[in-house]
């Protein structure tokens, strides 16, 4: 799973590329991706008991980049398909 994420990162910048509201989307990705390895990996809120080598605050962490990845990937379709959708069902002139 790991090796597909740069590909369905691709994947959603390529869905998403005509959306006029990209850079948002682009730097709210960005921030949140920056308050996940803060909140996750700088501080103690999620204690794992004895986790000597931090093994698990590594895994929570790749499971939160793999859930963040999957979930842009999902709005990605959606947003195509309902672009789609409302290209075809334009009336004709």
């Amino acid at each position: 799973m790991l090796l597909l994420l740069p590909l369905l990162w691709i994947l959603t910048l390529y869905l998403l590329s005509d959306w006029p509201h990209f850079r948002r989307f682009l730097w709210f990705n960005r921030l949140l991706l920056l308050g996940y390895v803060v909140v996750l990996l700088g501080t103690e809120w999620q204690s794992f008991g004895h986790d000597e080598y931090g093994l698990g605050k590594l895994l929570l962490a790749l499971l939160v980049l793999i859930a963040h990845v999957v979930s842009g990937v999902v709005f990605a379709f959606g947003y195509y398909l309902l672009a789609l959708f409302r290209a075809n069902n334009k009336p004709h002139q």
